[in-house]
Formats: C-alpha cells, sequence, structure tokens
C-alpha cells in the first residue's frame, strides 16, 4: 500500500511540475534566449558562481559561531541546510525557506527546530 502511495505521490508531483513548467516557458521567445546564452562571458559566469558559492560558504561559517554554545557541527552540514533554506526562499513566499532551514538543520544536527530557527533569526538581526 505504501508503494501506491509513493507512486501516485511522484505522479502527481510530476503532473504539477508539467504544468507550471508550461505556463513559465509558454511567452519564451526561444531565438532571444538562445541569443542571450551565446554572448555569456564564461570568465563572468564563472567567476560569479565562485564568489556566491564563496558567500553561502561565508554565511555556513557564521552560522557555525551562531552554533556554537549548542554543539559543534560541520561545516558540511550546515552549508547543506543553508542551501535547501535559500532554495526553498527562491521557490516560496515569505521567506518560509527559513522555516524549512530550521527544520533540516534540527533533522541533519539532532537539534531543536526551535533552536536551530532562533539562530536564524539572530544571524537575520546581525
Amino acid at each position: 500500500m505504501k508503494l501506491k502511495n509513493k507512486k501516485f505521490q511522484m505522479i502527481i508531483g510530476i503532473l504539477i511540475s508539467m504544468i507550471f513548467l508550461y505556463f513559465v516557458l509558454k511567452g519564451i521567445n526561444w531565438n532571444l534566449l538562445l541569443d542571450s546564452i551565446k554572448n555569456v562571458s564564461i570568465p563572468v559566469y564563472l567567476s560569479s558562481l565562485f564568489f556566491t558559492f564563496l558567500a553561502f560558504w561565508f554565511r555556513a561559517v557564521r552560522w557555525k559561531i551562531l552554533l556554537r554554545p549548542v554543539g559543534d557541527y560541520s561545516i558540511k552540514d550546515l552549508f547543506g541546510s543553508l542551501m535547501i533554506g535559500f532554495m526553498a526562499n527562491n521557490i516560496f513566499p515569505a521567506r518560509a525557506g527559513e522555516i524549512i532551514r530550521a527544520y533540516s538543520s534540527g533533522k541533519t544536527l539532532k537539534i531543536s527546530t526551535v533552536t536551530s530557527f532562533a539562530t536564524i533569526i539572530l544571524e537575520r538581526i546581525f
């Protein structure tokens, strides 16, 4: 019974994704998009990618410092939860990704979601 439920959820997820992709892609001028992609400066793109990664890494380091009274956690685990939260911020409204980040870090780091959320609020204040 559980396998059927998972398949049903996956099918519903794919259908919803296809519907939203249709609405997102229906007004695109494909020739203009391809011309824009051809004109991308690879060095500028790679350097912006590097500095974006570096900024997120520094955020994970800052978060590690804020979590120090609770425990010593790896940057890798913090970085993963941080990226999940920022991805969710790009999808959901009202910065809901911060709540998802707190939940994710709570599960990953084996700490209270409330404790994690408190450090996220502190981080935002600073």
